[in-house]
């Protein structure tokens, strides 16, 4: 039984006794009642700060009177409705041909008969939810089908990823400002100094806000969709070509103006690059011509230089 489904209860009893207990905050409930003079519920429930537990189980005939007797028998006297004791706060109600309404989850009833009102009600309540869920689901499905569909058949005409038609939607217009506005920043990326490749390519691996950032510079109309899910792995691998060719011929001009120096200056350059400190290690590389800007440190090469810069000092590194 799906724990989700709801069930609106209106029933109607022959009798019903509710005991309500309440200490500060929390409440506690314990209710019986009886249907068409053959079926037997006990409901109870727990509220506090924290929790809220609650369960309606049918009963048997002999559990139904003992729990009447202990209800009734709660009372100081055969008279009273309301009392305390112990801090607690206690009210006692019975009812003769009422209804019982009250709205609890599906999976929150147990039942002992095959065949009663109540538990005849939580089954169709949840075949009928379970049948429109299932229905809706299944329009949902062909509704997903359908778009995705047509999305490919957009993306193979207009020459854009399959994942950004999704996402931007199958409205021509806008595929196609996004397309041109894309080719063009591309382009555009292209042509950047190699500092504003490096700060672009940073914005754009750098989450949404940067990301967003760094496509308004570029001036990608990208509309009301999520930057983080767009398809611009073009833009940033072309980036990462060009900053990739400086670092490799970075790594080998450092190592060829290392080599040039005298003993003094390779041995603190050495030093400073074997260093943890990573201010000491920039200065080392600026030293050896490389710009810091423009490299991504954690993946910039430093160990092959240091052991360029060890083997001229007669070290012999692994």
């Amino acid at each position: 039984m799906d724990q989700k489904i709801f069930v609106n209860f209106v029933i109607p009893t022959d009798e019903a006794l509710r005991l309500e207990c309440r200490r500060g905050p929390n409440t506690a409930v314990k209710e019986i009642f009886c249907v068409k003079e053959k079926f037997f519920f006990f409901y109870v429930t727990n509220r506090s700060k924290d929790t809220n537990t609650v369960s309606l189980r049918e009963i048997t005939a002999e559990e139904y009177a003992a729990r009447k007797a202990e209800l009734l028998s709660s009372r100081p006297d055969a008279e009273t409705k309301e009392w305390k004791a112990d801090g607690i706060s206690y009210a006692l109600k019975t009812f003769h041909f009422g209804t019982w309404r009250r709205n609890m989850l599906a999976g929150d009833c147990m039942f002992i008969t095959e065949e009663n009102p109540v538990k005849e009600l939580v089954e169709s309540v949840v075949a009928e939810v379970t049948h429109r869920r299932e229905a809706e689901e299944t329009l949902d499905k062909e509704a997903k089908t359908e778009y995705a569909r047509k999305c490919g058949g957009l993306s193979h005409r207009f020459g854009i990823s399959f994942k950004n038609v999704l996402r931007i939607g199958p409205d021509k217009g806008k595929l196609m400002s996004f397309k041109n506005s894309y080719q063009r920043a591309l382009i555009q990326a292209q042509a950047l100094s190699l500092k504003d490749q490096r700060r672009l390519y940073d914005l754009l691996n750098n989450g949404r806000k940067a990301r967003k950032e760094g496509l308004d510079l570029l001036g990608v109309k990208y509309f009301d969709v999520d930057v983080n899910l767009l398809d611009i792995s073009e833009l940033i691998q072309n980036l990462w070509s060009c900053l990739s060719v400086y670092s490799e011929e970075s790594v080998k001009t450092a190592i060829l103006t290392g080599s040039e120096m005298d003993y003094a200056q390779r041995q603190s350059i050495f030093d400073k690059l074997s260093h943890n400190s990573r201010e000491l290690k920039r200065a080392g590389l600026t030293e050896l011509g490389v710009d810091v800007e423009l490299i991504e440190f954690k993946r910039y090469p430093i160990a092959r230089i240091r052991r360029a810069l060890g083997a001229t000092l007669g070290m012999a590194l692994d």
